[in-house]
């Protein structure tokens, strides 16, 4: 896979929010937002389905969040773990797929630069208002 333009600052450049647009429309995803994190309804995957991709820094670490939708995960790009309730922890590599289920505390860490893309029924459970989330002390 390329490797993204380089960045002077943590800042995303737009140089680089091109690259990253390019990898959403290859692996048929683009997320709005500022925190390149949330969904936009008008691109996801489907009605009931919402698509995000993250870009996580090396060395980031996650604060501690839940939500009420189950998340499938794939690793597109970077290495890194991810730790899922208080007991189980995701060793992740680009292709690989792992499965965060509902109101379990997720935390992601990068050990080097990476895009995890995912997936949930967060727009079912929202129309339903059903849907909640938590963000939890690191």
């Amino acid at each position: 896979m390329s490797t993204p333009p380089a960045a002077a600052s943590p800042a995303e450049t737009p140089e680089r929010l091109a690259f990253y647009e390019r990898i959403g429309q290859k692996h048929m995803t683009r997320c709005g937002g500022r925190s390149r994190n949330s969904s936009h309804p008008n691109r996801s995957a489907a009605a009931s389905i919402a698509a995000f991709i993250q870009l996580l820094p090396k060395g980031l670490q996650t604060a501690r969040y839940r939500s009420t939708d189950g998340t499938i995960f794939v690793a597109v790009e970077g290495h890194g773990r991810t730790r899922i309730g208080t007991d189980f922890v995701v060793e992740w590599r680009p292709r690989d797929i792992f499965v965060v289920p509902s109101w379990k505390p997720v935390i992601h860490e990068a050990a080097d630069e990476a895009v995890l893309f995912s997936f949930s029924d967060r727009p079912v459970q929202e129309a339903l208002h059903l849907f909640r989330e938590e963000r939890l002390d690191a």
